[in-house]
């Protein structure tokens, strides 16, 4: 069976319709430009085992902890808690 590689955002951009923000884990779409993106350096592949973070708001992957919290405060703003926080309240 295949491998899925799955990569991560070094910059925020649109893909495929979608607002990335930077270290956010998405797999390639299989657009034309993937190839281009992947060598012009918009995109790092993400390590098999990486440990990856989960925004708790939206389920989006990241590979870094102040990445999530980033995209948290810039994506989900009317909420008082920070990402830790809610982390914990799902616990």
């Amino acid at each position: 069976m295949a491998r899925i590689i799955r990569h991560w955002a070094k910059r925020p951009f649109g893909y495929a319709g979608q607002a990335l923000d930077r270290g956010q884990v998405i797999t390639l779409v299989g657009a034309i430009n993937d190839e281009k993106l992947v060598r012009l350096n918009y995109f790092g592949e993400v390590e098999p085992r990486a440990e990856l973070h989960q925004c708790p708001r939206c389920g989006a992957e990241f590979i870094g902890m102040a990445e999530r919290q980033f995209h948290f405060e810039k994506r989900h703003p009317t909420r008082a808690k920070n990402a830790l926080q809610e982390d914990q309240a799902m616990d």
